[in-house]
């Protein structure tokens, strides 16, 4: 994975779009290129790592805290500050 991952970021080169002049190339060695497929993977992994450290157990009726995901966004709720804080 670390092959990969160093694959995916060596050798890269960019520019910028400001109000229609391209500015000239820059390397970057920090991060992943937007729309990669390598970063949504990434961030998956992560999240899911995330929420099953959390271990949140019950249903939607008796679980005090819920988290809901879609795409890049994360929505923690709980029934009160007290469990949120936990």
């Amino acid at each position: 994975m670390s092959r990969l991952l160093k694959m995916t970021l060596e050798d890269f080169q960019g520019k910028v779009v400001i109000e229609d002049n391209m500015t000239g190339c820059f390397n970057a060695n920090v991060g992943l290129r937007r729309g990669d497929v390598l970063s949504v993977i990434l961030f998956n992994l992560l999240l899911d790592h995330v929420i099953k450290k959390l271990d949140i157990r019950g249903n939607i009726s008796t679980a005090m805290v819920q988290i809901n995901t879609y795409a890049k966004d994360v929505v923690v709720i709980s029934r009160n500050v007290k469990n949120l804080e936990e």
